[in-house]
């Protein structure tokens, strides 16, 4: 079987003067060297620079600076933080990065390239964040402490990023991790890895083959407004959600939810409107992926889901990949997989830039991260379950 060259998009006839000028120039897989292990990637919205955050040698953190402006992506510079840095948000000025820090949330003015301040949520292990399109709610999953925290933004921007604008903490199952948004932002889309009550059947099995069994996870929907005055009973609904569900992105519609079930090795399909009427039903597809898929990630036109096949637990430091799916053919149950292309050890993180040109990805093993052209791509032939 051939390869798939791979041409999406009618979107990228629509890019800026800016943005064609900060498109690959070279190969169409590049990988760019970063001094440290990457979790996530943003892209400004010309996508001429990749902001990465970074755990450094040290055990300290930094965000790097990848500019794109010229013949190929090289690093530009990088700030330097005090704690390690993991998932990652831009604010839609480019003028803020947000990054969880194990403790809450740094922040980093892109234009000065210095660190704002830091904002601790009362959480432990906090990976995630995300950020309401108003831009007045930040949430940040704290993964060991079974909450999600809430920060009022506007709060911390106007008051130089204090303490007191941590807001309040929304109570969770076991180890909340990937977090998503509503584009009208009532309502935030998270994944727990364990459901923990006692009547449910253990079916999961531990994914470092240690032994033992345990509950697989859920998808929750999250009341953004209730988030500020009822964070108790901010969740709303779940469905149950495979092994160690541990990312979620949305369509650009935001009626799919598309979520990595890292012990399942697969990619579940979400109706988000029976997520809440009809939770039961809101599964529409599990898609068998690559092993332990972590970073999801989807093209603006909404045909295309993009999974990194981490494969974490083999502590090898082997390459792996990247796998596409038809986003249309996996809902109908026919053969959605279009294939794959190589990246680093331990693929985390995925990013497209808004013209849908590049996909950004994160290689925590490789201190790297790897930029393939949407456009030009020649795809690995899938082999279909």
């Amino acid at each position: 079987m051939r390869g798939v060259v791979f041409g999406f998009v009618a979107a990228v006839a629509l890019a800026s003067a800016a943005s064609a000028a900060c498109s690959n120039q070279g190969p169409a897989v590049q990988d760019v060297a970063v001094p440290g292990a990457p979790f996530a990637s943003v892209p400004s919205a010309d996508g001429c620079t990749i902001y990465v955050s970074l755990r450094t040698e040290d055990g300290r953190g930094a965000i790097a600076i990848v500019s794109r402006t010229g013949d190929k992506p090289v690093l530009t510079g990088t700030v330097s933080t005090p704690a390690p840095l993991w998932g990652l948000t831009l604010t839609r000025d480019g003028a803020l990065l947000i990054a969880a820090d194990g403790k809450g949330a740094t922040f980093v003015d892109t234009r000065a390239a210095t660190v704002q301040g830091a904002i601790a949520d009362g959480g432990k292990d906090t990976i995630y964040t995300a950020v309401t399109p108003d831009e007045t709610q930040l949430f940040v999953s704290d993964e060991h402490s079974r909450g999600i925290g809430v920060i009022d933004l506007a709060k911390a921007r106007s008051g130089g990023f204090s303490r007191d604008a941590a807001a309040s903490t929304i109570p969770v199952w076991l180890a909340p991790v990937g977090l998503a948004v509503s584009p009208d932002g009532k309502a935030l889309f998270a994944t727990v890895q364990i459901v923990t009550q006692p009547d449910l059947p253990r079916t999961c099995s531990d994914e470092q083959g240690r032994g033992g069994e345990h509950h697989e996870g859920a998808l929750l929907v999250i009341d953004t407004q209730r988030a500020k005055s009822d964070p108790t009973h901010a969740v709303v609904a779940f469905a149950y959600a495979g092994c160690n569900p541990v990312r979620v992105a949305l369509s650009p519609k935001a009626d799919r939810a598309y979520v990595t079930a890292r012990g399942s090795n697969a990619l579940l399909i979400f109706d988000t409107a029976k997520l809440v009427t009809q939770s039961k039903t809101a599964l529409i597809a599990s898609v068998p992926v690559g092993k332990s898929p972590v970073g999801v990630a989807v093209t603006p036109d909404g045909k295309t889901v993009v999974v990194s096949n981490s494969d974490r637990f083999a502590d090898d430091g082997a390459h792996k990949s990247v796998t596409f799916v038809d986003a249309a053919k996996a809902e109908t149950g026919a053969a959605a997989l279009l294939g794959s292309v190589d990246v680093g050890a331990f693929p985390r993180e995925l990013s497209i830039t808004a013209d849908g040109g590049t996909l950004i990805v994160a290689n925590a093993r490789s201190a790297s991260i790897t930029l393939i052209d949407l456009k030009t791509v020649t795809l690995k032939p899938a082999t279909q379950p």
